[in-house]
């Protein structure tokens, strides 16, 4: 979780900045910037590695990079799961088959391969006594079912991790993207709620501090984002 919000905290400076540019006329597309940010923050849990913010589409850029390649192929995974799902890898790739099918055949096939090569460093580093990454797979090696002699079989199966893995991509991208598009866009629709959030943000941006001192003290503006008519739900005043 320590990870989770440092890389969401810098993911959205990031994209703050560009937004604050003097050069920037306009925003493209708040729905696609947070899209972006959180596609960063999930890859980043992935690959235990950060990418650089670019405003308005998470691929225009193609750094040539395991990690970058690992960002690029979710989201391709994430944008056609649908398809990916009732149409069989098999078809998606034949030779006669739309490119468009053919790339996403290509990325669900690299984006398996990211998930086998991190599967086996981190098992790697767990037989050899290692902390391994500290990212996401970490976590699910340990629940591994690692074979032992006369052992008894228990524990997560490589198809049950890689399953969880997808799910939590899947579940996590659009579900956090539209929060974050919607709450922004609320905010700025209500500007005295806006500044009653951003008053304890100010306080807390002097306060130092990780993620377990700092998260339970943001409570405007957890109370902002569960209520979502939160003009008329929030009592709120400013600090006196």
């Amino acid at each position: 979780m320590s990870f989770v919000w440092d890389e969401s905290v810098e993911q959205t400076r990031q994209m703050i900045d560009i937004w604050a540019s003097p050069d920037l006329d306009k925003i493209s597309s708040v729905a696609k910037d947070t899209r972006t940010l959180s596609l960063n923050v999930l890859a980043a849990i992935g690959f235990r590695k950060s990418y650089p913010f670019r405003s308005g589409n998470g691929n225009s850029h193609r750094e040539q990079s395991d990690s970058v390649s690992y960002r690029d192929a979710l989201q391709t995974v994430l944008d056609n799961a649908i398809l990916l799902m009732i149409m069989p890898r098999r078809l998606l790739s034949l030779s006669f088959a739309p490119e468009s099918w053919q790339q996403l055949a290509k990325a669900a096939t690299d984006f398996k391969q990211h998930m086998v090569r991190m599967l086996d460093e981190e098992v790697q580093a767990l037989n050899e006594g290692k902390a391994g990454s500290g990212g996401l797979m970490t976590s699910f090696v340990r629940a591994m079912n690692l074979k032992q002699e006369d052992a008894p079989s228990k524990g997560l199966t490589t198809d049950e991790i890689f399953g969880n893995i997808f799910v939590i991509n899947f579940a996590g991208h659009d579900t956090t993207a539209n929060t974050l598009s919607f709450g922004l866009l609320l905010l700025a629709a209500y500007p005295e709620v806006q500044d009653w959030v951003a008053e304890e943000l100010l306080l807390l941006t002097n306060t130092k501090g990780q993620y377990a001192d700092l998260f339970p003290k943001l409570n405007r503006c957890r109370a902002v984002m569960v209520c979502p008519f939160f003009p008329n739900r929030i009592s709120f005043k400013h600090s006196s």
